[in-house]
Order: C-alpha cells, then structure tokens, then sequence
C-alpha cells in the first residue's frame, strides 16, 4: 500500500471533449475525485468558477502556462500571461501552477522520436538562457503571490527527453521551480518515469499522472505518427493498464512525505472519459487505500 495520506487526488477535464464543463465537474465529483485541474475559460470570472467546482465539492488544483519561455521576442507574454493564471489559481485556493514550454513545427512533428535523448533541433545556449531566465522571472512572480511555479515535461515541445529536463533543472533554482512530472510524456519521450520521480522527488510539487501503451508508442515511432495519431491508437492509457510502473513512482515520494496533487490526466480515452477516470480512480483506491 503506497503511503502518501497528504496526497490530494484530482481527474483533469481534457478527455471530455465537447461536454459541457459543469457537467465534466459532476462527473469528476461523482467518481471520486477531490479536485480538478483549469477551468481558465473563467479567468476573467473566477466567482463563477468558484461556484462551479463549490457545488460539486471540488478544488482547483493548478492551472496550464504554456508558453514559449525560450523566445527573447514572445518571453514576456508568456510570463504576463503564466503570472495571470497564477492569480486565478490563487483566487481559487490553489497554490500551484503547472508551466510547460512549446516547441516549433519540427518538433511537433517529430515526438518521442528521439528515445535516447540528445535531440538534434533543440536549443541553444542563447535559448536555453532565454528560457531559463524566464523561468526564475515567473518563479518569483509565482512566490511573491503564494504560488509555486512547478515544469511540466511534454512531448513535441523544447523539454521533452530526459537530458532536457535535466538540462533545465539545472539551470534553475529549485526554490524557484519545482517539478510536475507527466507520466506518460516521460515515457513517451524516452526516459524512465519511476528514476525521474526517484531523482527528483524533493522538488516534485504536481505531477500529471497517466499510464502508457508501450506497443501503441513503439507504432507511433516506427510509423512515423504525431502525438495526436498517437493518442488516437491508445499512446496513454488507464492507470495499471500499461507500461510504467506507477506504484514505484508514488513510491518514490513516500520519503519526502508528498503532499501534492496526484492529477489524473487522460490525454484522449479510448472507452470514454468516465469509464477511464473510473478505471484509473478504482487504481488509485486499491493502492492507497482511499
């Protein structure tokens, strides 16, 4: 039985696709859940929000700051914007913000191709340095509200593999970034999801949890496919119905007495969100007995 009783539980809303969010919420509610991650279609409305996720019982666990942190021209957008997403999570009682980078065209078209890591297209020093700057520049706006920025890993962006994500942790300080861990973006990308978590499991503050159809991702590579080709086949899948070893991932934050969310993110079901979420809620209640 995996030890972590401060661990939040939440579901994310992106498997269900043309269905009325306040309707996804009580889905969410109804199959356990405590919380949910977005609902920034009300960033200029959090009251009403505030409403939706209250009636069902529900919290805000963080939001999506996606961006091109590593571009001099577009940077401080994407801080501006990042720092406003911050806010609204803040409003809502959250106190973390999920941050990922993009990519270009290339990459879009090229993900998990590399498994090995040391990709050819990625970037360079005057990138990494744009990128890393922009980072600390958003880590203290986040601190200075009460908000711990954390980095999302994602395929098909500029921190896909393992040495990018490395890469960038080093080159920011811990107590401006954490770590929010996908799962299946780390596995899809390359690298072993359990030694990431063991590595960087202090710094591990939200985390993105799926599991992944190893077959249906070796396709993907051989083929030649996008992400998107790739979810349509099963890339991501229930928790315990793939490949990784999600047991010795929260496992491997029991040291560190992890306190975060366990958000669980179903890219694209193949059997229908809320049998997915049930699927991978009645995985979470037999290995952490709740």
């Amino acid at each position: 039985m995996i030890n972590l009783p401060q661990a939040k539980l939440g579901c994310h809303p992106i498997a269900w696709r043309g269905v009325a969010l306040g309707d996804v919420l009580r889905e969410i509610a109804e199959t356990g859940y405590e919380g949910a991650e977005g609902g920034t279609a009300y960033l200029d409305q959090p009251e009403i929000y505030r409403q939706m996720l209250a009636s069902n019982d529900l919290k805000e666990a963080s939001a999506y700051a996606g961006g091109a942190y590593y571009d001099p021209a577009r940077a401080p957008a994407a801080i501006e914007q990042a720092h406003c997403l911050a806010q609204f999570v803040k409003m809502l009682g959250g106190d973390v913000l999920c941050v990922a980078c993009n990519g270009n065209e290339q990459r879009r078209q090229s993900p998990g191709f590399y498994p090995d890591g040391n990709r050819p297209d990625g970037l360079d020093e005057d990138g990494w340095r744009v990128f890393a700057d922009s980072m600390k520049r958003l880590g203290e706006a986040c601190l200075a509200i009460g908000v711990r920025a954390a980095f999302h890993n994602h395929i098909g962006t500029f921190v896909e593999t393992r040495d990018e994500l490395d890469e960038l942790m080093r080159r920011v300080e811990p107590e401006l970034l954490g770590l929010a861990p996908d799962t299946g973006h780390l596995f899809y990308g390359g690298a072993d999801p359990v030694a990431v978590y063991r590595d960087y499991a202090p710094r591990i503050r939200y985390m993105h949890f799926k599991d992944a159809n190893a077959e249906a991702i070796e396709r993907a590579r051989r083929e030649r496919m996008t992400q998107g080709q790739c979810m349509e086949i099963g890339g991501f899948c229930e928790l315990g119905r793939g490949a990784i070893d999600l047991e010795a991932c929260l496992a491997a934050l029991e040291p560190v007495d992890y306190a975060g969310w366990i958000m669980v993110e179903q890219d694209r079901s193949l059997i229908g969100p809320l049998q997915s979420a049930r699927v991978s809620r009645a995985w979470l209640r037999e290995r952490m007995g709740r």
